[in-house]
C-alpha cells in the first residue's frame, strides 16, 4: 500500500497554472448555461469549529436556474463546513436554504464583461 502524499503549500501553483484554466472553464460554463462547482484545497490544515474547512480553500461556482439540488447542498457544505450541516442534524431543506443565502459568483474574476 502506498502512502498518500501530504498537502503542501500549493497556492503559487494554483495562481500560476490552475486559475487561468479555471477562469476559462467558468467563462464557458457561464456562456453555455452549465452549472459548475469545484473546490481546491491549497494548503494543509486541521479542521476545527473555528476553521471548518481546514486548510486554505478556493471554490468556484456557476449558478444556473434549474440545476440539481446536489450542487446546492455541496455548495452549502463548502461555504459553511460539513460540521454545520451534518453534525447539527440539518435537513436537506436547511442545507439548500443555506446555500441559497450564500453569495453566488457567476462571473470569474479577470473575465471581460
Amino acid at each position: 500500500m502506498t502512502d498518500k502524499p501530504k498537502i503542501q503549500d500549493n497556492e503559487p501553483v494554483f495562481d500560476e497554472q490552475i486559475k487561468p484554466l479555471l477562469q476559462r472553464i467558468q467563462g464557458l460554463c457561464i456562456e453555455h448555461g452549465i452549472p459548475m462547482l469545484c473546490a481546491f484545497q491549497l494548503t494543509g490544515g486541521v479542521q476545527s469549529a473555528e476553521n471548518p474547512r481546514g486548510g486554505l480553500m478556493c471554490n468556484a461556482r456557476v449558478v444556473v436556474e434549474g440545476e440539481t439540488g446536489a450542487l446546492t447542498v455541496a455548495t452549502a457544505v463548502l461555504e459553511h463546513g460539513d460540521r454545520v450541516i451534518m453534525v447539527k442534524g440539518g435537513s436537506l431543506a436547511e442545507a439548500m436554504a443555506m446555500a441559497e443565502r450564500a453569495p453566488a459568483r457567476t462571473k470569474p474574476p479577470g473575465l471581460p464583461n
